[in-house]
C-alpha cells in the first residue's frame, strides 16, 4: 500500500478537477491511502465524491492570500505546503501534482518525496490567449497577449513554471497533442510527457 497526497489549487468542477477525483478515488478502491490537499474547497461547488469519498485537506480558512492574479495564486499553493512540510505532518511515498508546479521543488528537496506532475496544458500558453477555443475578438486576445509590461511579468513565471515542471520525477499529459506542445514549448525538459488519458465515470 502507497500514501498518495493529491495537490490541486481549487477543487471547484470542471475537467482537471473531475481527473483528480477519479485518480484519487481509484487509488483508493486499489487499496492505497490518498489525501487531497486544496487551497480552496467549496461545498456548495463541487464533486460529491469530495465531501464523503476522499479525505480533503483543505487551507482556504487558514490563508489571508487571494487568489486575484497568477503570483497569488502561486503564494497560495506554497502556503499550502505548510500542511504538507511542516515537523508533524504525514508522511508520504508519492506526491500527484496537477496544474501548478510551483510546490515541486519544495516537495522533493525538503519533502524527500517522489513527485508526479500531470500537466493538462502549458499555463504559459493560456495566460496570452494564444490556444483559449472560445470564440473571443481580435481586441480580446491581444488584451491576454498584452504588451511589454505583461512579457516582463510574464517572463519569471513562464520560466518557475517550466523549472519546476522539469524537476518532478514523472511528467504525465492528458493527450498526444499536449505532450507535443509539452514539447514544443519546454524545451529545456529532455524527457517526454507520458500520456494518461482522463477517463469517464460511467
Amino acid at each position: 500500500m502507497l500514501k498518495i497526497a493529491f495537490i490541486h489549487p481549487d477543487l471547484g468542477i470542471g475537467g482537471a478537477e473531475h481527473l483528480v477525483v477519479d485518480a484519487a478515488l481509484g487509488l483508493q478502491n486499489l487499496g492505497h491511502q490518498v489525501d487531497i490537499y486544496t487551497s480552496h474547497h467549496d461545498l456548495n461547488h463541487c464533486f460529491e465524491e469530495t465531501k464523503d469519498g476522499v479525505p480533503i485537506e483543505s487551507t482556504q480558512h487558514r490563508s489571508s492570500i487571494p487568489a486575484r492574479n497568477q503570483w497569488e495564486i502561486h503564494l497560495r499553493q506554497l502556503h499550502l505546503l505548510k500542511s504538507l512540510l511542516s515537523p508533524g505532518a504525514p508522511k508520504y511515498d508519492v506526491f500527484f501534482v496537477e496544474q501548478l508546479s510551483t510546490c515541486i521543488t519544495l516537495l522533493r528537496v525538503i519533502g524527500r518525496t517522489r513527485v508526479v506532475f500531470y500537466c493538462h496544458f502549458p499555463y504559459k500558453l493560456l495566460a496570452n490567449g494564444e490556444f483559449i477555443k472560445d470564440p473571443i475578438s481580435r481586441a480580446q486576445r491581444n488584451m491576454l497577449k498584452g504588451g511589454l509590461l505583461k512579457r516582463i511579468y510574464r517572463y519569471p513565471m513562464d520560466w518557475l513554471e517550466e523549472i519546476t515542471t522539469g524537476q518532478a520525477d514523472v511528467i504525465l499529459a492528458n493527450s498526444n497533442s499536449t505532450g507535443r506542445v509539452f514539447k514544443d514549448n519546454f524545451q529545456s525538459i529532455r524527457r517526454t510527457a507520458e500520456v494518461v488519458y482522463p477517463v469517464s465515470t460511467l
